[in-house]
């Protein structure tokens, strides 16, 4: 198989089920929406809307405009999310808890953050194809930030064992200290803040990760991971297709009519 491009969530995505990457980046089969991917892709849209305009103008912006950024985003994708899939349901709170950890960020955490580039775009080549690499922010200091959303509290070992921060020092080509901000979406919202490191071993053992990936990738090898988190139809857009118990966990291709 040839690939023409990857990225560093194209990698996450094999390692936390080739199947589900088979289905959407091989087979390009349009994935069922989820509610927690929709919220966590206007959440960003909105911090990143503050942090623009913080670049421009040199302040943050007002709390009605960011939020209006989430809101307006939220509407989008929710319509579109419907002509996908006509009976999907969102969760009925979606706005009102995307609003809760936007309001959270925006009052509690952005004033203190001086951003020097917002969602950087690196362009490199890893084992002879080509790797785009998206940074949500780097502030005056070189300091990388990335921004989540969660429901379960995150730990000091999640965040020093995000790969996708070792691939973030690959792209920069460089050791990297990082500040990651999860948006706890409880009743009354929190954001957690980590910080951790990347280093020269780090960026070459993730190198070795990355084109063992490849070659996976390469030889069609496309097994799924049903012992996960992600093997659910709240997270997994091919769940419905791809479960256990149906002749469609098998590998595409695999079963002869």
């Amino acid at each position: 198989m040839t690939l023409e491009h990857i990225s560093h969530s194209r990698i996450g995505m094999y390692l936390g089920c080739p199947r589900r990457y088979e289905f959407k980046y091989v087979q390009h089969e349009q994935e069922e929406p989820s509610s927690n991917l929709i919220q966590g892709s206007c959440y960003h849209g909105a911090v990143e809307y503050n942090f623009v305009e913080k670049i421009k103008l040199g302040v943050d912006a007002p709390l009605d405009e960011v939020l209006d950024v989430y809101s307006d985003k939220l509407d989008a994708e929710l319509l579109d999310a419907k002509n996908i899939s006509p009976l999907w349901l969102p969760e009925p709170y979606l706005k009102d808890e995307g609003i809760g950890i936007v309001s959270s960020y925006r009052l509690k955490v952005a004033p203190g953050v001086i951003p020097l580039e917002v969602e950087k775009t690196i362009n490199t080549v890893i084992d002879g194809v080509d790797m785009v690499t998206r940074i949500d922010l780097i502030d005056e200091n070189m300091k990388v930030y990335e921004h989540k959303t969660a429901a379960r509290k995150y730990t000091q070992s999640k965040v020093d064992n995000m790969i996708q921060l070792s691939a973030e020092a690959f792209a920069l080509a460089s050791p990297i200290e990082c500040e990651v901000h999860v948006a706890m979406k409880y009743k009354n919202p929190k954001i957690d803040r980590f910080i951790t490191r990347r280093t020269v071993e780090d960026i070459m053992w993730w190198r070795g990760l990355a084109v063992s990936v490849l070659n996976g990738i390469r030889a069609g090898v496309f097994p799924p991971n049903p012992d996960t988190w992600l093997c659910s139809p709240k997270y997994c857009g091919y769940f419905g297709r791809c479960k256990k118990g149906t002749t469609a966990y098998f590998s595409l291709g695999e079963i002869e009519e």
